[in-house]
């Protein structure tokens, strides 16, 4: 059936729509698409190279904290699509530390994708298209866009980039509702240390990380296929203490799911004990909390 797959909106009066699968221009109606708070839809558009895309011109600027409603009708076949309702917002461009990278997998099992998860902590709708991924190791120094398609990230969302999107799905299980993108440029990561960056249309850096091998934990005997976490949201990804290895409890990876996230208000109420063979190399401690 018809199902959105999404949307974009980086045009105040200009919606577009990507279903799953090629629709139906006989099914073509303004009826079928609703938008509150009410905005008139002047033209509903088929794009001809890319019928799975359909554009909604809006008479008027689209409002905050609007919704898109797509009628319950029938298919061609017969089949019955359910009604849908998306929420979304004009789409802004990135800024500091709107988006931020809170996991890597660098040193991917055999046969599987490398991948970089980013979260958008802002409560704004992000375009990506316009979106720079950048990783400096000692035998590389390359810049690349992250996608050509329109793509935005909802509020407080989870995004992961991905060097393969089949070896990906086919290795790791990922949590509901994340984007994933496959980044046709992708070179691959070094498997010992490397800085990586995001930048937005503007040249401007939204966040910046340093990873190295070493800030895995010492339990583990060996580290490949396992990915880091960020376990501190408000402190700076270049910090080795802001990094952890993922558990054997979680397959040793967890893209697109809720990070162990430490705030400093947890810290406050908790015991910290300091032991080697806790943490990572650069942070070795133990969290008791009470």
């Amino acid at each position: 059936s018809n199902l959105v797959e999404r949307i974009f909106t980086n045009q105040a009066q200009r919606i577009e729509v990507y279903f799953n699968q090629a629709f139906e221009s006989e099914l073509l109606s303004s009826d079928l698409f609703s938008i509150q708070p009410s905005l008139t839809i002047d033209t509903v558009l088929v794009d001809r190279t890319n019928p799975n895309h359909v554009s909604l011109i809006l008479a008027s600027p689209i409002l905050e904290n609007s919704t898109l409603t797509i009628a319950e009708h029938n298919q061609c076949n017969g089949d019955i699509v359910n009604k849908q309702t998306i929420p979304f917002n004009l789409s802004r461009e990135a800024s500091a530390q709107q988006l931020q990278i809170t996991e890597i997998m660098f040193d991917a099992p055999s046969n599987c994708s490398e991948y970089i998860e980013v979260m958008n902590f802002s409560n704004q709708y992000i375009f990506l298209n316009n979106l720079l991924l950048g990783h400096l190791s000692e035998t590389k120094n390359i810049q690349v866009n992250i996608t050509d398609d329109n793509y935005m990230a909802a509020p407080n969302s989870t995004i992961v980039l991905v060097q393969d999107i089949a070896s990906f799905k086919n290795c790791y299980s990922y949590c509901a509702n994340t984007l994933l993108i496959e980044v046709k440029d992708w070179e691959s990561l070094s498997d010992k240390e490397g800085s990586i960056w995001l930048r937005n249309g503007q040249n401007q850096v939204v966040d910046s990380i340093f990873y190295d091998e070493e800030y895995h934990s010492p339990l583990l005997s060996n580290t490949d296929g396992v990915a880091l976490e960020k376990i501190d949201s408000a402190q700076s990804g270049l910090l080795a203490t802001v990094w952890a290895s993922i558990g054997e409890d979680r397959s040793y990876a967890a893209p697109g799911c809720q990070n162990l996230f430490e705030s400093s208000s947890q810290k406050e109420n908790s015991f910290y004990l300091s032991n080697p063979y806790f943490g990572n190399g650069a942070n070795p401690r133990v969290g008791i909390q009470y």
